[in-house]
């Protein structure tokens, strides 16, 4: 069968990998209206009339969405193919037939029961295309589906990975994006709406052009692929390759104050922070992290208070210097203990001063929380905060931050609270200090 088609029409030059057949695995994976799935859809057709004897199999992460996008995709190229007497669609099954090769496009979910015993007809896929893959919850979920996939492939499948880019740099996906790029046989592409402009429907572009107006950011992240923030982020002027530093400037650390977060079913983090002699700087020197059922081994009140010793111990001598640690105050049995087994050793943890959070600290015309977050803002705003780049969990709850719709932080799982409140509480004994000299010397 002869298709007459132009390809710049159909592979736009920044998807041009998916018809040459560049790499077998392709990661197109950035920002939005990028023409990824514009491109797919008739990759899928194209896929299944060439190669008469295997099957394609599209997958995403829910079932219930397959039918209303890629299937209505597909069904749309068929249709602009001129192919819809060759085809056979049923929506019950989620799948189209190709009836002179008899074989198959299926539509699949990992949130399928039968999804892992699955066979496509032919025993072979010449296409596995995983859409929208930002949306998988983890590494573990792809694994599911190319492992799932990989029994029926063979040395000529082409497997494209599709989404939109998150804007957290440490979301698993970007994690993963990046790893793919040092490993032979695949191809990571970057892609934006400005590759496809001549193709994108007039109404799309005006609503682009708006947000580009009003929402610079967003457009950045959204239509750029940019790392950054959204709307509802909470350190909007947050960018990572500013805040983070391969090394700490010793000579700017005149006092080092600590912050320690306890709850027996979140995360237990401690973070030292050195302040500057004018005290309108702070440097994130380090930071301890662990969480039941995340982190390696299963750990209790005494192992953690054990951690707490030993991580601030290693500070204090390192720069020679007395440390005052502010533990959450609702944390009275870590705090009892803590002291306790500070007694127990004498005075080898003399430096290391114990207090209970006063969250009451605040600046005059704002709350206690919303002081905390001012101050974050105003220090990253002024270029007054860096964080050892080694601190991966606080760097990415900066990133990861987020206001609900009644203004309030989210702490719901989304995000990393408790490495920002450890790192809160570590400044929070200098707040109204830090925040009057840092306004001073950003006024100069």
């Amino acid at each position: 069968m002869e298709i007459d088609f132009k390809l710049s029409e159909k592979y736009p030059a920044n998807l041009r990998h998916i018809w040459d057949k560049t790499h077998k695995k392709l990661l197109y994976i950035d920002a939005r209206s990028g023409g990824k799935s514009y491109t797919m859809k008739y990759e899928c057709v194209f896929s299944l009339i060439n190669n008469p004897n295997k099957d394609v199999v599209v997958v995403r992460k829910n079932q219930n969405t397959l039918r209303d996008s890629v299937g209505n995709e597909i069904l749309d190229a068929i249709d602009e193919l001129g192919l819809n007497a060759y085809f056979e669609w049923t929506p019950s099954l989620l799948r189209f037939r190709y009836i002179p090769n008899d074989n198959y496009i299926y539509l699949k979910a990992i949130d399928d029961d039968n999804f892992k015993g699955f066979r496509p007809k032919s025993g072979t896929y010449s296409l596995v295309w995983v859409e929208e893959t930002q949306q998988l919850k983890s590494k573990e979920e792809l694994d599911t589906i190319t492992n799932t996939t990989m029994k029926y492939s063979d040395e000529d499948t082409l497997n494209v990975f599709t989404g939109n880019g998150k804007n957290e740099r440490n979301h698993w996906v970007n994690k993963w994006k990046d790893k793919c790029k040092t490993i032979p046989g695949y191809g990571v592409y970057r892609h934006t709406y400005l590759d496809v402009e001549h193709l994108l429907p007039k109404h799309l572009l005006d609503e682009i052009n708006l947000i580009k107006e009003y929402d610079y950011a967003q457009y950045r992240v959204e239509y750029l692929g940019e790392y950054g923030m959204s709307a509802s982020s909470i350190y909007k002027k947050f960018n990572y390759d500013d805040v983070a530093i391969e090394e700490i400037d010793n000579n700017d650390i005149n006092v080092i104050l600590g912050g320690c977060d306890y709850g027996d079913s979140d995360a237990f983090v401690c973070t030292a922070s050195g302040i500057s002699a004018n005290f309108d700087k702070v440097q994130v020197i380090d930071t301890f992290y662990h969480k039941n059922g995340v982190s390696p081994m299963m750990k209790d009140v005494n192992d953690y208070v054990k951690d707490f010793f030993d991580f601030y111990e290693e500070i204090s001598l390192k720069y020679n210097k007395r440390i005052r640690v502010e533990i959450d105050s609702a944390s009275l049995s870590f705090i009892k203990v803590a002291r306790s087994y500070q007694a127990q050793n004498g005075g080898r943890y003399k430096d290391i001063i114990i207090e209970g959070t006063n969250k009451k600290r605040k600046i005059s015309k704002y709350g206690y929380i919303e002081s905390r977050i001012v101050l974050t803002n105003l220090l990253i705003g002024a270029g007054r905060l860096n964080v050892n780049k080694k601190c991966t969990q606080l760097l990415e709850a900066f990133e990861l931050a987020q206001y609900n719709n009644k203004g309030e932080r989210v702490d719901n799982g989304t995000s990393d609270i408790d490495s920002l409140d450890s790192f809160e509480y570590s400044i929070l004994y200098v707040l109204e200090t830090l925040y009057n000299a840092t306004l001073n010397r950003k006024g100069e």
